[in-house]
C-alpha cells in the first residue's frame, strides 16, 4: 500500500495522479530547463543528498540562420532535511568540459547526431558516501559504445560544483557499454549492475539484460556475467541494496510483445546471500 506526496494535502492513498506534487522539478537554467530525473539519494549525517540527471534545452541560431535547440545533459545535486523540500546546486556537479563548445542539437524536432569527438551527455548517476568522500558514477556518450561509465569524487561540500573533480571518463571509461548503472558496497567489494547491451549469442544475443560487475576500488571492474531474464522478456534499470547479509536487486520487467509496447509492466526483485567479507555466498 503506497502513499504519494501531494504537497499541502499531505499524502495520497487513492492513487489519483492529479493530486501528486513533485519534490524536484526542472528550472530555468540552460542546463536545467527541460528534464530532472534518475535520482540517487543517500542519507548521510541526517541529511538527504541527491544526485540527479538534468537536461536543458536552449534555442539557438546557427551560422546558416537555421533555428536549433541546443541540448545540455549533466548531473546536478540537491540536499534536503526531510526528503520533500530540496535545495539544488547552483550549477552542475558533473558536466563534460566541452558540452557547450561541441553541442548536441535538436533539429526539426529530432535529435541530431553528436559532433565528432563528442564525449558528453553525463547522466543517470549512482551516488555513495565512501571512506570520507562522495563518489559519483555516471554514464555518458562515447563513440563506438552504447553508453560508457565515468566517475567523479568530492571530499568537500556536497553542493559546491567546484569541489567535484573528474576521476575517469572521456576515452578511458571505467566500463564500456554500461548504462543505467547502480553501485553498492558489500564488505570489501563494490558491486555494479547495469542493463548493458551486446551479449554473445549463448546468453541472448543482441539485447539488454541485467549485467553484474565487481571492484575493490570502484575504478577497475571485473564483469561477472549476465543475469538472464525470463523467456521473451526484457530486464532494465537495476537498483541494488545491501541489507542484513543479502544483496538485493530491483529491476523493471517488460514482456516482449508484438506490436512493440514500450511500457514496463512490473518491478521485480531478486537477491543473493553474501558472505561476511561481501563476496557472493555459494
Amino acid at each position: 500500500h503506497w502513499e504519494v506526496y501531494a504537497g499541502d494535502a499531505g499524502w495520497d492513498t487513492s492513487m489519483t495522479p492529479s493530486l501528486w506534487v513533485p519534490v524536484v522539478a526542472a528550472g530555468d537554467k540552460p542546463y536545467d530547463s527541460f528534464h530532472n530525473g534518475d535520482p540517487a539519494v543517500v542519507l548521510h549525517d541526517g541529511v538527504f543528498h541527491m544526485a540527479f540527471s538534468s537536461v536543458g534545452v536552449t534555442p539557438v541560431t546557427d551560422a546558416t540562420g537555421k533555428q536549433r535547440l541546443h541540448l545540455v545533459s549533466c548531473v546536478m545535486a540537491a540536499t534536503s532535511a526531510d526528503g520533500l523540500h530540496w535545495k539544488k546546486s547552483e550549477k552542475p556537479i558533473a558536466l563534460w568540459s566541452k558540452e557547450y563548445a561541441d553541442p548536441w542539437y535538436l533539429v526539426d524536432g529530432k535529435v541530431a547526431g553528436p559532433p565528432p569527438g563528442y564525449m558528453g551527455s553525463y547522466h543517470r548517476p549512482a551516488l555513495m558516501y565512501d571512506s570520507g568522500r562522495w563518489r559519483l558514477w555516471f554514464d555518458y556518450y562515447l563513440s563506438g559504445t552504447f553508453l560508457s561509465l565515468g566517475a567523479m569524487e568530492n571530499a568537500g561540500e556536497f553542493l559546491r560544483p567546484e569541489a567535484w573533480h573528474l576521476v575517469r571518463a572521456d576515452e578511458a571509461p571505467l566500463l564500456r557499454d554500461w548504462p543505467n548503472a547502480c553501485v553498492v558496497r558489500a564488505g570489501q567489494w563494490l558491486y555494479s549492475f547495469s542493463d548493458a547491451p551486446y551479449y554473445p549469442p549463448e546468453v541472448g544475443g543482441e539485447g539488454r539484460m541485467i549485467t553484474m560487475a565487481r571492484s575493490h576500488d570502484g575504478l577497475d571492474w571485473e564483469v561477472l556475467g549476465h543475469l538472464r531474464p525470463e523467456p521473451e522478456a526484457c530486464s532494465h534499470v537495476p537498483e541494488a541494496l545491501v541489507m542484513d547479509g543479502w544483496l538485493y536487486v530491483f529491476y523493471a520487467y517488460k514482456p516482449i510483445v508484438q506490436p512493440w509496447d514500450y511500457r514496463y509492466k512490473e518491478i521485480r526483485m531478486m537477491r543473493h546471500r553474501l558472505a561476511d567479507d561481501g563476496t557472493l555466498a555459494k
